[in-house]
């Protein structure tokens, strides 16, 4: 089976605005100095933002929030946890009033571009390549086709949009950039030109997830956030995995029948 790489991560927390964040923002830019974690930074009047040790690991805090952005797989999470819960801790917020959640995922594909794509159609849409080809007409050469889910968890009370869809090396840093797709966006993490020199493979499935949930009351404002931010993990690789089975199982049956045909010809 396809395995799942969750690629880029976005989180989010909101709160109602700290004054704290004046008198502390300038202090705190330079304890990540002093930490060896601070690669860049930039300081606005109501914000600062931090590359965390590289451009792959960002945190922005700003009166009414912090978000944690990570643009690779493999990433330094437990510095960006430190160094998120000393800005949080610093500035003293409130309860946390929400979280939102952006997750990127791949899965490598074994089959080329126009392969998995027809597959994958056959799956999801319950149509071949030659019906897709009857259906639009004589006039269309050319086709395409994505999936938009929107729906509700009962933990947390979240909301999620998921949009998948199978995708080359080419399109993949787009996709990245939110410069193409349909799922709600909560803000691009970076131009497309970011990952042009990543390691991407040639054709896989692409899904990018967005979640919106509750927060305890009972947690700290920093635990509530990492909380979200692993129960949208959770529910988006859940939902994931079973629409890479059923993709694959679709493959494996259709793959059967065409043999079983061709044997009896």
């Amino acid at each position: 089976m396809a395995t799942l790489e969750l690629w880029t991560q976005s989180v989010t927390g909101k709160w109602p605005p700290s004054l704290r964040f004046y008198d502390k923002k300038l202090s705190l830019l330079h304890a990540l100095q002093d930490q060896g974690l601070l690669k860049a930074f930039r300081n606005r009047e109501r914000e600062i933002a931090a590359l965390i040790e590289d451009r792959d690991h960002q945190l922005e805090l700003e009166p009414d929030g912090l978000s944690i952005k990570v643009l690779r797989p493999q990433a330094k999470l437990q510095q960006l946890e430190d160094a998120g819960r000393m800005l949080t801790e610093a500035v003293e917020p409130g309860r946390v009033s929400s979280v939102s959640v952006a997750l990127q995922y791949l899965a490598s594909l074994p089959d080329d571009y126009l392969e998995s794509r027809s597959y994958s159609a056959h799956a999801f849409l319950g149509l071949d390549e030659k019906e897709i080809a009857i259906a639009s007409g004589p006039t269309m050469h050319s086709w395409d086709w994505a999936v938009l889910l929107e729906g509700e968890t009962d933990r947390d009370d979240a909301t999620f949009q998921v949009e998948f869809g199978i995708v080359d090396s080419d399109e993949i840093p787009e996709r990245f950039a939110r410069e193409a797709g349909q799922v709600e966006s909560f803000g691009t993490h970076a131009p497309a030109e970011h990952w042009e020199e990543a390691e991407l493979p040639n054709v896989a499935l692409f899904a990018d997830w967005t979640w919106s949930g509750a927060v305890p009351e009972d947690l700290a404002p920093f635990e509530a956030i990492l909380q979200s931010w692993s129960h949208a993990r959770e529910d988006a690789e859940h939902l994931l995995s079973r629409i890479l089975s059923r993709m694959e199982e679709d493959k494996k049956e259709r793959v059967g029948t065409e043999g079983k045909g061709e044997a009896g010809e």
